[in-house]
């Protein structure tokens, strides 16, 4: 029998991304970076329910603030939608390097060079490369499976991407 909820909620979304605070997915709900389902959609205190997708768009946001600003991934976010891309980070191959933020996008016509497009600017020097969304994925799971902050079954059922290696 499938949940009623058909999402995370809240305590389960911080149980399995721990690296997060209430307080900071309110913040990303208030700038509309990522905003949850709530019931009821006018409610003071609504339930807030986060799909599996906006699950994985926060690790990869949580990923990104490890060597940029909250501000960057907003301009990025921006730059992305005014040019007619997705703002989704966790579908993009995002280096960070030299405090720039380049995305590396398979190119086009079948040519074996990858364009790359710078997307943000930022004073300091560091790399990051963000993991791919299967390498997002398998981390959830991995914390699902060592502190189970998410009924199993459910879990099973919600995270449409399945780990890279079996989870014991």
């Amino acid at each position: 029998m499938r949940s009623i909820i058909n999402g995370f909620t809240r305590q389960e979304v911080l149980g399995l991304l721990p690296e997060l605070t209430s307080s900071k997915l309110s913040y990303l709900d208030r700038i509309n970076l990522i905003v949850p389902k709530k019931i009821p959609p006018k409610s003071k205190k609504p339930i807030c329910i986060y799909s599996w997708e906006q699950l994985l768009e926060l690790k990869a946001i949580c990923n990104l603030r490890e060597s940029v600003s909250l501000q960057t991934i907003q301009k990025i976010s921006k730059y992305l939608v005014e040019n007619g891309f997705s703002d989704s980070y966790r579908d993009k191959s995002l280096v960070v390097t030299g405090g720039e933020v380049y995305w590396i996008m398979a190119s086009e016509y079948g040519s074996q060079l990858p364009k790359i497009l710078a997307l943000a600017k930022e004073q300091g020097q560091y790399a990051l490369i963000l993991p791919s969304v299967q390498e997002m994925a398998t981390d959830v799971w991995e914390t699902q499976e060592k502190i189970k902050p998410v009924d199993q079954k459910r879990f099973e059922e919600l995270a449409t991407i399945k780990p890279k290696i079996k989870v014991a």
